[in-house]
């Protein structure tokens, strides 16, 4: 319990210190932020974050204080515009690098129905799995914890779903029209 506690205050140390930034605000250029808005004006549930950011920091003898360059090479945004939760990475130039789309399992392909069933038979789907009435037993059942399309700039889709098997997760990635690809372990569970 001791080390719930000391996570969780950790946690809001961290929240606090680093998430309310005034001194650096995130600054989306205008023309990114419009040519979001044109493309999803619908959009809700909004936040804009950077996908990679650099820091520099030395001391100035002049001004006797530090000061830090930020250097933000990729913006991300998250929205939803309903049914779909949406994640994109945007580079600095306003390209669209990478949309992922949280979809429902009966949008995906048949295929990738099939794959499942023939080598995940009693698979658990997202929808059973976030449901209140699921209880986690020890049937080392697969789950299907959640499923995303993948567009890359090039307008290519994939399809990349995380399972959870057993005490270990891992994703399963489809091409556009459902065929296997591989399977990679997830290595950054928490």
């Amino acid at each position: 319990m001791k080390k719930i506690v000391l996570y969780f205050l950790f946690q809001l140390f961290t929240t606090l210190l680093f998430g309310q930034n005034d001194k650096y605000p995130l600054k989306v250029p205008q023309a990114m932020l419009d040519k979001f808005k044109s493309v999803y004006p619908n959009a809700t549930h909004v936040f804009w974050s950077n996908a990679d950011v650099s820091y520099t920091t030395s001391w100035n003898a002049i001004t006797k204080s530090w000061d830090t360059l930020v250097s933000t090479h990729y913006y991300s945004v998250s929205f939803e515009v309903k049914p779909e939760s949406f994640y994109i990475t945007i580079d600095a130039n306003g390209e669209y690098k990478q949309i992922q789309i949280r979809m429902p399992d009966s949008l995906l392909p048949q295929k990738i129905h099939e794959y499942l069933n023939e080598n995940y038979k009693g698979y658990i789907t997202e929808d059973e799995y976030r449901s209140k009435t699921y209880r986690r037993k020890n049937d080392n059942k697969c789950i299907v914890a959640e499923q995303k399309e993948l567009i890359g700039p090039d307008g290519s889709k994939e399809y990349e779903l995380r399972t959870i098997e057993g005490d270990k997760e891992y994703f399963l990635n489809f091409d556009g029209n459902g065929k296997f690809l591989r399977k990679k372990e997830d290595n950054d569970v928490y």
